[in-house]
């Protein structure tokens, strides 16, 4: 989440427990361009893969069990993602993009899943009294900055969250509450 904030592309969040139906509309709506995926999870990803042209990179993270793949298009050469690590030099510092902005699905209990956009601002925040308010501070710093200044005085003076995620990331109480904790230089479990 915070590699595709830093590069400008904008994350979306997909449940693992979709079928490939699901799967593949929820992409064809957010006009997916690039997927990151489990390994066990290559069947519904190939379905989707195969039905959606403007789906142009699939990265696969973990084994994935003996599929047919397609003759052509991304499906057939899902790189590993720790492969990717060990072959890329990391990128050069630059100039972060002006919005980021994650596509936030909702859990689509009452009809289809929508998309939500939130900005990077508003999932701050959002996070401000669990985030801030355990570090001591009662609004989001303006910049960056300050936020790693406050950051380093918890971290220095063993303040530092550790949180136990207990709902999967694709909902956003656990995103959200992740982020937040990995923020302020925590941990997660």
């Amino acid at each position: 989440m915070f590699a595709a904030f830093k590069l400008g592309a904008v994350p979306v969040n997909a449940n693992y427990r979709y079928t490939k139906d699901e799967l593949t509309a929820l992409l064809a709506d957010a006009d997916a361009a690039a997927l990151v995926f489990s390994g066990g999870l290559a069947a519904n990803v190939v379905h989707a893969a195969s039905a959606l042209p403007s789906l142009r990179l699939l990265v696969r993270a973990g084994p994935a069990p003996d599929l047919a793949l397609p003759e052509a298009g991304p499906a057939r050469d899902a790189p590993e993602l720790a492969g990717l690590y060990a072959a890329t030099a990391p990128r050069p510092p630059e100039p972060r993009p002006s919005a980021d902005d994650l596509f936030m699905y909702t859990g689509g209990t009452t009809g289809k899943p929508k998309g939500v956009i939130w900005h990077q601002s508003q999932l701050f925040g959002s996070m401000s009294a669990g985030l801030f308010g355990r570090l001591g501070v009662t609004a989001p710093p303006p910049t960056v900055d300050e936020l790693v200044a406050i950051v380093a005085s918890a971290r220095a003076s063993g303040r530092s969250p550790v949180a136990l995620s207990a709902v999967p990331l694709m909902h956003a109480t656990g995103l959200f509450n992740t982020m937040g904790t990995l923020t302020a230089a925590g941990g997660s479990c």
